[in-house]
């Protein structure tokens, strides 16, 4: 039976967005990890890494040619392992995708899936709170010292030229890359609203907080104002279920208009972040 501290830091995880899973399988491939990157653009699956032969008592983290980050470990005398990811360690936006797809001559047309998926990826700039989370999740699940850590680049475990060769890109017919990465803020976005249908005040904020985290792809060159965009598209949302829940028109309107006000006095996208704790 697994360590209950397991099933704390995926449900953790989980709020943060980030995949996380345990798996038995030795051959894994960065494939069935990326949430749909690989297999929406390649034409056959990519093979596992090759050079990377994990040892005991160390987490490792590593970054693949997309620029995505993955961390992982295997449990101690077994053939067991814990991933976490993708997640970007660095922002990455719309300058990057283009130069990422020059590089690795992806197509052009990609470019929309690619917004899409790297833009709903979570944003990690701070790789040791990661670090430190499972660094205690392995020392307290097996019982022994501190694990170690390695960094690693798979660029460094293989050229780009031998890279392109094995990989050939193509556009797909049905553009589904990150489609269930935009599922999970949809469904965020459904028990919110019927946090607020049901009158659970507790529950709404902590769900608005949550939806926070997402990036979306940017609807103008504006980050701001494509911030702002979303959180009165929010707004309306709340307003039109307020309603139809019996709350009077008098009042919404007085709290919804309010809202809107302080939504357009936001200066930063930081500012926008804390709204909702001061509007409770």
């Amino acid at each position: 039976m697994e360590h209950p501290a397991f099933a704390f830091v995926t449900d953790y995880l989980s709020d943060l967005h980030m995949n996380c899973i345990i798996t038995t399988d030795t051959t894994i491939a960065l494939s069935s990890l990326d949430l749909g990157l690989r297999n929406g653009i390649l034409k056959m699956n990519e093979p596992a890494p090759s050079g990377i032969k994990p040892q005991k008592h160390t987490i490792y983290h590593i970054t693949d040619y997309y620029e995505c980050s993955y961390s992982f470990f295997q449990f101690p005398d077994e053939k067991k392992f814990l991933f976490v990811g993708p997640y970007l360690s660095k922002s990455f936006d719309d300058s990057n995708i283009y130069r990422l797809i020059g590089a690795l001559h992806i197509p052009e047309e990609l470019f929309s899936q690619l917004q899409n998926y790297y833009y709903s990826l979570p944003l990690l700039t701070d790789k040791n709170t990661l670090l430190t989370l499972l660094r205690h999740l392995y020392a307290a699940a097996f019982s022994v010292p501190s694990p170690a850590s390695e960094y690693l680049d798979l660029k460094d475990f293989e050229k780009q030229e031998t890279f392109l060769k094995k990989h050939q890109f193509r556009v797909p017919e049905d553009p589904v890359l990150g489609m269930h990465l935009l599922e999970d803020r949809y469904h965020i976005e459904d028990d919110l609203l019927a946090a607020v249908s049901h009158g659970n005040a507790k529950k709404a904020l902590s769900l608005a907080e949550s939806m926070s985290i997402f990036r979306l792809a940017p609807r103008t060159i504006d980050a701001l104002r494509n911030r702002k965009n979303l959180v009165i598209t929010c707004n309306t949302l709340l307003r039109r279920t307020a309603y139809e829940a019996g709350v009077h028109p008098f009042y919404i309107d007085a709290v919804s208009g309010n809202y809107a006000r302080m939504i357009e006095c936001c200066s930063c996208e930081d500012e926008i972040a804390v709204l909702p704790k001061s509007c409770s």
